[in-house]
């Protein structure tokens, strides 16, 4: 197996020194293990498929695939959680990462650091389930550390109205907490952005929850345990 790594930085005059070389070899080591055998692996920054030929697809060797699969899940997990933290990043704050990822039962990336696989749900009256995924992310830059909240609003996208209106002043809760707030085109990803460096993500769910019910009121939906007006 013959593997290439290229690594590009946002900005290359951001005030974070890059992941050391060792660590991410460690990282894209345990990634592939395990895959020798397959036809074909692919691993990005989000997305990890390897492509095995089985000799039939009857009980018992779809058994050991899950259980493979299961595995491989659990040796990525513990690759992630042994990937450095910025030095920068307090052991107070390293922990109330930790802690947001257990409550939330999301995933910590240190070397962000980001969290990854936080839910926002609502029943809407009709019965249906409005969901979004929430990433936090830090970016890094010239001039420090941003927080981003990235949510994909896939399954509740915002009407154009709205994506529009958030490119103005018009007042929300969130706004408080977010310097910027911006949507895609056709409403399906939108971005929330303060800056500096988050000490505890749990701080912001309160204005991601906020602006999520923001979403529903713009869809003219109402959460059926939201009390009458």
């Amino acid at each position: 197996m013959r593997s290439h790594l290229h690594r590009e930085r946002e900005d290359e005059g951001a005030t974070l020194p890059p992941t050391p070389d060792d660590a991410v070899a460690a990282f894209v080591a345990a990634a592939l293990a395990d895959c020798t055998a397959a036809d074909d692996v692919r691993l990005s920054d989000h997305h990890l498929e390897a492509h095995f030929v089985t000799p039939d697809d009857e009980e018992r060797r779809m058994i050991e695939v899950a259980r493979f699969a299961q595995r491989k899940a659990a040796a990525l997990a513990d690759a992630i959680a042994r990937l450095p933290w910025p030095a920068v990043v307090s052991e107070t704050a390293r922990e109330a990462w930790r802690g947001a990822a257990a409550e939330q039962r999301a995933v910590v990336v240190p070397t962000g650091p980001s969290l990854h696989g936080v839910w926002l749900q609502a029943r809407v009256l009709g019965g249906e389930l409005r969901a979004a995924s929430v990433s936090v992310r830090t970016r890094w830059t010239n001039d420090g550390p941003m927080t981003r909240v990235e949510l994909d609003l896939t399954q509740a996208p915002l009407p154009a109205a709205a994506v529009a209106a958030l490119e103005g002043d018009s007042p929300a809760p969130f706004r408080a907490a977010f310097a910027s707030a911006t949507a895609s085109p056709d409403g399906r990803h939108a971005t929330l952005e303060q800056s500096g460096l988050a000490s505890d993500p749990r701080g912001l769910l309160p204005a991601v929850e906020a602006f999520f019910q923001w979403v529903l009121d713009a869809r003219g939906e109402r959460r059926a345990d939201a009390p009458y007006r």
